[in-house]
């Protein structure tokens, strides 16, 4: 902003001195300015331009796009300057040029260069490079179906693997990897890093944590992030120095993935990221880095979840296929959705005619207990028990015990059934009970008192 005089009158600005303010302003700018002439040479060009090119700016000025770019590239760029300077009209458009280590990413946007009397005698252009945030929005896409790929309970493995391609990609240079803490709170396991050799993985996979024992031992045992720029001057990695030299590794950072529980004092596993020039690993990954570790840790633990409830329910299977108890699981209306082997054994059906079935097919009793109030008081959320009677696919009837109890998934009503085979025991009470007519007319015929038998507490 120029300061105004005392007089209230601006200075005046010559037009060659405002040409040399404009050629400061292009030659500081980050963008790409350029001009080219009606036969697509480059007549003007910032640093910034020469730069996108793969030139000096003595170089560049002069040449074409043919000249700088790539056949295709050349090509599209010119089809692009043919239409600007036929039509007169303004172009904005994105444009990916292949950089030396990585491509590179570049909003343009270019107008007609008119001559004093009005007519086209070039292109005038801009080019800003946008790798950073496209790069950056890639990152948050590939986050969001990371993300989804966990919720989906999607291997472990697999969206390790996927977080180190989403690293990779990102730096250039980089390579990613995981290793994942036993339960035992010291050994480390290999969980990802394709681009690592296998063999590399063989070594280091079952390495003990500890106070030198390379960057991701020393990670776990100091449980803070452990950076080492020079793996062949660095005392912590003495011991694993011929192997890092063997794969040609330079550099390597490692963090500890703390569990989100615990108050995060609990270790889940380490992830490091290699480099084989040194220098490639800067304090400009913090960003990634972080967001990498926090996707690895919602993964890792759901993981650990989805492990200890697979174990509880493998457990409980086990005692349910083991029980003298038939067991259902059943919606609403009597629909069984998941029984066990003594049920199938009770009844002579196989699993697959019982499941989407209702328990009308082989409960006779039913009718007896009342159908409607049973309901009732299941969705009170009452736990029932009660005696009935279950008929056999060859049609035989037996008595049962049926013990109820509701509970809600996902708004759905469900309930588990236990179910016990009391044919012994009716057996039982009947022939007790005959014994007990029968001790009762010897009673009579002997004109003793009479005896009372409780057979359900077994008491006389």
């Amino acid at each position: 902003m120029l300061a105004e005089p005392p007089s209230g009158k601006r200075p005046a600005l010559d037009s060659q001195h405002l040409v040399g303010v404009l050629q400061t302003l292009a030659d500081y700018s980050t963008d790409a300015l350029f001009v080219k002439d009606l036969d697509g040479r480059y007549i003007y060009s910032n640093e910034a331009a020469a730069r996108m090119a793969g030139h000096s700016l003595e170089s560049f000025l002069g040449r074409t796009d043919d000249d700088v770019f790539l056949p295709a590239e050349a090509s599209a760029i010119r089809t692009e300057d043919q239409q600007i300077t036929r039509t007169g009209a303004t172009l904005s458009t994105t444009r990916v040029l292949q950089g030396p280590s990585r491509p590179t990413h570049y909003e343009v946007r270019k107008m007609p260069l008119r001559d004093s009397t009005g007519h086209i005698c070039g292109v005038v252009g801009i080019a800003r490079d946008v790798t950073d945030r496209y790069l950056f929005e890639l990152a948050l896409q590939k986050q969001k179906q990371i993300l989804e790929r966990i919720a989906k309970g999607t291997a472990l493995d697999e969206v390790l693997e996927d977080l180190v391609e989403a690293i990779e990609d990102e730096c250039p240079g980089v390579l990613g990897s995981f290793l994942l803490l036993d339960s035992d709170g010291k050994t480390l396991r290999t969980g990802a890093g394709r681009s690592l050799p296998q063999e590399y993985h063989s070594i280091i996979d079952g390495v003990q944590a500890g106070p030198q024992v390379g960057s991701c031992g020393t990670a776990v045992w100091r449980r803070e992030p452990v950076r080492v720029d020079d793996i062949f001057s660095d005392p912590l990695w003495k011991d694993f120095r011929q192997v890092a030299e063997r794969f040609g590794l330079a550099a390597c950072w490692s963090f500890p993935i703390m569990s989100s529980k615990d108050r995060g004092q609990h270790v889940l596993g380490t992830f490091a990221l290699y480099s084989k020039t040194p220098g490639i690993l800067s304090h400009r990954l913090d960003e990634a880095i972080e967001r990498i570790e926090n996707l690895a840790r919602i993964a890792i633990e759901q993981a650990q979840d989805r492990r200890r409830i697979l174990d509880s329910e493998a457990r409980f299977r086990t005692i349910l296929q083991n029980s003298g108890d038939a067991f259902y699981l059943m919606q609403r209306g009597g629909y069984i959705v998941d029984l066990n082997d003594e049920a199938c054994n009770q009844l002579g059906y196989s699993r697959e005619e019982l499941i989407g079935r209702t328990v009308s097919l082989f409960d006779v009793g039913l009718a007896d207990v009342g159908l409607h109030d049973l309901t009732r008081r299941l969705d009170a959320g009452e736990k029932v028990t009660f005696e009935s009677r279950h008929r056999r696919k060859d049609g035989v009837d037996f008595p049962v015990e049926i013990r109820l109890s509701p509970f809600m998934q996902d708004g759905a009503r469900y309930s588990v059934a236990s179910v016990r085979n009391i044919t012994e025991r009716r057996q039982a009470e009947d022939k007790l009970r005959q014994q007990q007519m029968l001790l009762q007319e010897s009673q009579a015929l002997s004109h003793l008192g009479s005896f009372e038998w409780d057979i359900r507490s077994n008491r006389l």
